[in-house]
Order: structure tokens, then C-alpha cells, then sequence
């Protein structure tokens, strides 16, 4: 991300997205995860696939304030710009 020029601030919230993703692909997703990131203009994508078979319809959960798990796409969603959740193609 360097390479590119993304600021020390927003490579740190990017790392924290990718984090977020893949943890949670490699604890739903099955047992196959893919990461990308790519740059068009200004705008930082990451994308994370798994083999598993969550969609968008797939349970929210609120999880407490006692709970350990659950907060991982509620972060993502605070960094990210735009989130979306889609199906195999």
C-alpha cells in the first residue's frame, strides 16, 4: 500500500479490515480464503472470498458487551466506505 501512496493512517485501517475479513472468513468461510487489494484512482478495495456459503441474508448479530466475538463486520463497517456481501460467481 506504500507503493501507492496511501497515507501511514489509512494502511493501518486497511490492515485492520483485512484482519477483521479474514478471521472471520477462516472462522464461517470454509476452508479456502482469498485476499485481494487493488487501487482504481483513489479508491483502496479489499476483497476477501471464502468457500463457505454466507450471503447477505445471512444473521446480524448484536453481540453484548460481555461477549468476546461478533464485532468484526460492525468494525469493518466503521472504516470502510462502502461494504457488500456477495455471492459466488
Amino acid at each position: 500500500m506504500a507503493q501507492w501512496n496511501v497515507s501511514a493512517d489509512d494502511q493501518g485501517s486497511a490492515l485492520l479490515v483485512v484482519v477483521e475479513l479474514a478471521a472471520d472468513a477462516a472462522q464461517h468461510g470454509g476452508s479456502r480464503t482469498a485476499i485481494r487489494l487493488s487501487l482504481t484512482g483513489r479508491t483502496l478495495s479489499i476483497e476477501v472470498a471464502d468457500s463457505g456459503e454466507h450471503t447477505a441474508d445471512s444473521p446480524v448479530r448484536h453481540p453484548s458487551a460481555h461477549d468476546e466475538h461478533g464485532r468484526g463486520l460492525k468494525i469493518v463497517a466503521c472504516l470502510a466506505d462502502r461494504v457488500a456481501i456477495t455471492p459466488d460467481q
